[in-house]
């Protein structure tokens, strides 16, 4: 039997789709599950056991490329789950599935052609949890819906920084999302950091590297004593971002791939929300329910907290387009509600995961 789980979105939705290929082989241990993805995601997959292979292909490939690739795929799978109602996300399970699995889709009429692809349809579960969203995907395959737990990418950290990690206890920060809409104040990032070091911590900076984290990374930490930090940033894959954060003693992060990362390894996780709905992309804690919400300040379930600034909860403003999605900020490429979170409300919630409490 062999298994194709399509995800062609984000990184996020990547490593949370990828919890799929867990249930699979828990339920048919002699399956053979692969995963079908952006070449720019495929770095998120590092290490997962339960995948048997990855396949990358182009986010804008010529019309010619991609027909060559449909052609490749026809029929090399059993079964194609498709997680989400991409054009090409259904092209490319459709020609790879012998049976096909996607979401029924609202207006007939417009989505005929994924009838033609599709075998089974499968209806959404509504409100929910993005993995519990596309868990219902695995019924005509299992005979039932699993309650996946999420998994993580891990590759081994070299071994001079492995060493230099154990010289002191360490908490993550990792400061930057694709959009901007989604960090704090550099501002709420120093001060929780000098917390953290005055606790005895050492602070490790995780990220991609890019110029934009790069300067992020040197305000916050300006001044700061060279052993009281140490900024790896764009220096790890994936998988050793995974084995990083097995070691760190809490991690605090923006809603983004490496948060869904810190939470499925167990890892004490501080996650502040703004404009992102948290019972759709809360990260999914190791042992615990995904039962979060958006209109409570401070939650917790199992390693995972979530936190909102208390004073927009009930916020309704934030515009669709994330590059100018915020009115009540000056600049509406930030959302108000991180923006002036108190750093208050993450230090007492972090405290409380250290147990300096």
């Amino acid at each position: 039997m062999r298994v194709l789980i399509v995800s062609m979105r984000y990184l996020g939705d990547c490593v949370v789709a990828a919890a799929l290929a867990r249930s699979v082989k828990e339920k048919m241990p002699d399956a053979e599950v692969w995963m079908l993805t952006f070449r720019r995601n495929l770095s998120i997959l590092e290490g997962i056991e339960s995948l048997d292979g990855v396949i990358g292909v182009e986010a804008k490939p010529s019309y010619l490329k991609q027909i060559r690739e449909l052609i490749r795929l026809k029929g090399t799978f059993d079964w194609a789950i498709v997680t989400h109602g991409s054009t090409r996300a259904t092209l490319y399970g459709g020609f790879a599935g012998k049976r096909v699995v996607m979401h029924e889709q609202k207006k007939a009429l417009k989505n005929c052609w994924r009838r033609w692809l599709g075998t089974d349809f499968v209806k959404s579960p509504g409100s929910a949890h993005k993995l519990d969203l596309i868990a219902v995907l695995l019924e005509p395959l299992l005979g039932e819906v699993p309650s996946p737990k999420p998994v993580a990418p891990f590759a081994a950290l070299a071994n001079d920084l492995a060493s230099k990690m154990k010289e002191r206890p360490f908490v993550v920060f990792h400061l930057c999302s694709q959009y901007e809409d989604k960090n704090l104040s550099n501002a709420c990032w120093r001060a929780l950091g000098t917390r953290v070091i005055e606790a005895g911590y050492r602070v490790a900076f995780t990220g991609g590297g890019s110029a934009f984290e790069t300067r992020q990374i040197a305000e916050v930490t300006k001044d700061w004593a060279q052993d009281d930090f140490v900024n790896l940033s764009g220096k790890l894959s994936f998988g050793q971002t995974g084995a990083l954060l097995r070691e760190a003693r809490a991690y605090v992060g923006v809603d983004t791939a490496t948060t869904h990362v810190a939470a499925a390894v167990g890892c004490p996780t501080v996650v502040p929300f703004g404009p992102t709905s948290a019972v759709k992309w809360g990260p999914a804690p190791q042992n615990a329910p995904r039962n979060f919400k958006d209109g409570v300040s401070v939650q917790r379930s199992g390693n995972v907290s979530v936190i909102r600034h208390p004073d927009f909860l009930g916020c309704r403003e934030c515009r669709s387009a994330h590059a100018a999605r915020c009115p009540k900020s000056s600049n509406q490429a930030l959302a108000e509600c991180l923006q002036t979170l108190p750093v208050d409300l993450l230090w007492d919630e972090l405290r409380n995961r250290l147990m300096l409490v």
